[in-house]
């Protein structure tokens, strides 16, 4: 039983995405990382948002590590387990164009 209450603790359900304004799209383009952890608070648990994308023949995901660690050291709460935000960095499928670093917020 406490395996299962674990495994239903984790992110596996649905996630809607978050719709950000005109004004914090074109912020999320500038690449201020304190500008984006401030956008990414606007996120309500359950959503996520696409924050950093690379062209999907890219296999080096160390740019959205980078992105990652970056949050950490200003303070943001995200990683595994339970921080309040946790991110996926997808293998993008055949006919996709970007492989997509996606951050959401935990419920």
């Amino acid at each position: 039983m406490e395996r299962r209450k674990q495994e239903n603790e984790r992110v596996w359900y649905d996630l809607k995405e978050y719709k950000p304004s005109l004004e914090d799209s074109l912020a999320l383009d500038e690449g201020d990382i304190r500008i984006k952890a401030d956008i990414l608070k606007k996120i309500n648990p359950g959503e996520y948002l696409v924050i950093h994308t690379l062209e999907s023949y890219i296999t080096n995901s160390r740019p959205f590590q980078e992105t990652i660690n970056r949050l950490i050291e200003i303070g943001f709460d995200i990683g595994r387990g339970d921080a309040q935000y946790g991110f996926k960095m997808p293998i993008p499928k055949r006919d996709d164009n970007y492989r997509k670093l996606i951050i959401f917020r935990r419920k």
